[in-house]
C-alpha cells in the first residue's frame, strides 16, 4: 500500500520544498520508494532534487491538463536511489494554477493520475 504525504502552504518561504527533499531522502534511505510531486511554477523542488530543467520534455501542468501525458510519462529519476520527480517546468502557461481550470475536480484527477504510478516499499 502506497502513502500519500502533501506538503502545501499558500505563504512562500515556510520551507515547502525543503522539508519535500529532506523527508524524502530519509524516506528514501529507509528503503521506500518516493515519488516527488512538483507543482512549484518556478519549479524548486525539480532542480532541488538535481534535475536539469533542459531536459524537462513535459511536466505535471502535461498530466493535469487534457491528459497531455501520464504521470508514468513524465516521471524523471533523481541521482538519489529511491527517488523519482514528477517535474515542474518554467514554460510560460504550464503553472498548475492555470491548468487547474481545465480538469475534474482535484481528488478524481490526482487518483486517476497517480494510480499506475504506486508500488510498494521496496523489499530488503
Amino acid at each position: 500500500m502506497a502513502n500519500v504525504i502533501a506538503i502545501a502552504n499558500q505563504k512562500g518561504g515556510v520551507g515547502k520544498t525543503t522539508t519535500a527533499i529532506n523527508l524524502g531522502g530519509a524516506l528514501a534511505e529507509q528503503g521506500y520508494r518516493v515519488l516527488c510531486i512538483d507543482m512549484d511554477p518556478q519549479a524548486n523542488l525539480t532542480v532541488g532534487l538535481g534535475i536539469n530543467l533542459g531536459i524537462v520534455e513535459r511536466s505535471v501542468a502535461d498530466v493535469l491538463a487534457d491528459s497531455r501525458a501520464t504521470m508514468a510519462e513524465i516521471v524523471i529519476p533523481t541521482q538519489t536511489t529511491g527517488i523519482d520527480v514528477a517535474p515542474a517546468t518554467l514554460q510560460p502557461g504550464a503553472t498548475v494554477t492555470v491548468t487547474v481550470r481545465e480538469v475534474p475536480p482535484a481528488p478524481v484527477t490526482w487518483r486517476a493520475a497517480l494510480s499506475p504510478t504506486r508500488r510498494p516499499k521496496s523489499p530488503g
